[in-house]
């Protein structure tokens, strides 16, 4: 790939996979979960650095739904404050 000034090659890589999406399948999703995963695309061509990002989007995506899972659903709220507003 030409830099934009015309200059000397740089070399980019780029991940090619043909069913990325099925990389994410779950046994028991959530429905948030199903609908992130849902959203990717099943053929994935594209950099190291946007593999990495979805990547993380889709674990955290998981881990906030097992956290949330594991708690009871009044405290939720407080969880919420506590965690995030660090009241």
């Amino acid at each position: 790939m030409k830099d934009s000034n015309g200059g000397g090659d740089e070399t980019m890589r780029f991940i090619v996979d043909m069913d990325f999406r099925s990389q994410f399948e779950l046994a028991r999703p959530t429905s948030t979960y199903s609908e992130l995963t849902a959203s990717l695309p099943s053929i994935f061509v594209e950099s190291e650095e946007k593999l990495m990002e979805i990547i993380c989007l889709v674990c955290l995506a998981n881990s906030i739904n097992n956290f949330l899972k594991t708690i009871q659903r009044w405290n939720i709220d407080l969880v919420v404050l506590f965690s995030y507003c660090q009241i």
